[in-house]
C-alpha cells in the first residue's frame, strides 16, 4: 500500500461522495448483486439479533427492506463500491472500518428517515435503486446549503 493509503482512514468524504455512491447504484448495482446485499443483510441481521436476543431488524418477507436497515445497507454498499473502484482503478486497497463508515453515513442515513420513510417504515427490495436517486438528492441538498 502507498503511505497515503495508510494514513488515510476511508469515510464517505474522503473516498467518495454521496453522489457518486448513488451513481455506482443506479449505473452498476444490478438485481442480483441487490439480491445477494440483501441476503447478506437479512442473515446478518439474524447473526446480531441472535447474538443479542432481540428480534431480527429485517422482515420475515424478504421482499421488504425495513427503514432501520438503510444504515447497514448503505454501509454495504459502499464497501462494494469501495472494492469496484480499487478493481476498475487499480487503487490499493483502502482499509475500512465499518463502525467509522456507518458514523459517516448516519446524517444522509437520518435525512432519508426523515425525508423517506415518514409515511412507510419500509420499501420494496425491487426499489434498491431509489437508494441512488436518494443520495444524489441529499448531495445536492447538502451542496446548496454550503
Amino acid at each position: 500500500q502507498s503511505p497515503a493509503v495508510q494514513n488515510k482512514e476511508c469515510t464517505i468524504e474522503s473516498c467518495l461522495g454521496e453522489e457518486e455512491l448513488g451513481r455506482f447504484i443506479i449505473d452498476k448495482l444490478d438485481e442480483v448483486t441487490a439480491e445477494k446485499l440483501i441476503l447478506r443483510l437479512n442473515t446478518s441481521s439474524r447473526k446480531h439479533s441472535a447474538s443479542r436476543s432481540q428480534t431480527p431488524i429485517m422482515s420475515n418477507d424478504i421482499q421488504t427492506i425495513e427503514a432501520k436497515q438503510i444504515i447497514y445497507l448503505l454501509v454495504f454498499i459502499t464497501v462494494l463500491y469501495l472494492k469496484y473502484k480499487q478493481k476498475t482503478e487499480e487503487c490499493d486497497a483502502v482499509k475500512v472500518d465499518n463502525k467509522k463508515l456507518k458514523q459517516t453515513l448516519m446524517p444522509v442515513n437520518t435525512w432519508i428517515m426523515k425525508t423517506k420513510f415518514q409515511q412507510t417504515p419500509s420499501m420494496k427490495k425491487s426499489e434498491y435503486k431509489l437508494l441512488g436517486a436518494w443520495l444524489i438528492e441529499y448531495s445536492l441538498i447538502k451542496t446548496n446549503s454550503a
